[in-house]
C-alpha cells in the first residue's frame, strides 16, 4: 500500500492516512473508483481545500460579535450539567490512558 502524498511533494495530505485506520484497509477508493476517477476526486479536493479555507476566513471576518457569542453559548450549552462523581474530582484515569497509548505505540 502506498503512502499518501506529503506537503513537500506539493500536495495536501489527509488528516488520517489510511495506514493509521485499521478498518480502512478493507475499504478503499480503489474498490469503488477507477484510477482515473480517483485522480479526479483527488484533484477536486485539492482545488476545494483552498477555496473552503478562504470561505471560512471570509465568514469569520464577517461574523458579528452577537453571532459569535450566540454560537459560543450554543456550544457551551451542549455540555452536560450532571454532577461529577466525587471520585472523578481527584482521579480521571488520564495517566493510565496515556500509558496504554504509549505501550501501543511501541509495538
Amino acid at each position: 500500500m502506498t503512502a499518501w502524498p506529503t506537503r513537500r511533494e506539493g500536495r495536501a495530505s489527509p488528516f488520517f492516512p489510511i495506514e493509521r485506520i485499521p478498518w480502512a484497509r478493507r475499504y478503499s477508493l480503489s474498490m469503488v473508483l477507477s484510477v482515473e476517477a480517483q485522480r479526479e476526486w483527488l484533484r477536486q479536493w485539492e482545488s476545494a481545500g483552498p477555496a473552503l479555507a478562504e470561505q471560512r476566513k471570509k465568514e469569520l471576518r464577517e461574523l458579528s460579535e452577537s453571532r459569535a457569542l450566540a454560537a459560543t453559548e450554543a456550544l457551551l450549552s451542549l455540555v452536560t450539567t450532571a454532577p461529577l462523581d466525587p471520585s472523578r474530582r481527584n482521579y480521571s484515569g488520564l495517566v493510565e490512558q496515556q500509558e496504554l497509548f504509549h505501550r501501543r505505540a511501541r509495538k
